[in-house]
């Protein structure tokens, strides 16, 4: 999980799989929905 995050902070293209995962990741440990939605903006 924190490649991807990192991968995701550098700006690296990731596969719809891996966005998820994330995604559900951040979600599950309570971070909230507009931080994550700035992270891929």
């Amino acid at each position: 999980m924190r490649a991807i995050y990192q991968a995701l902070l550098s700006g690296q293209h990731l596969p719809h799989t891996a966005r998820f995962a994330v995604t559900s990741f951040l979600l599950n440990i309570g971070v909230d929905p507009e931080d994550i939605v700035k992270l891929f903006i």
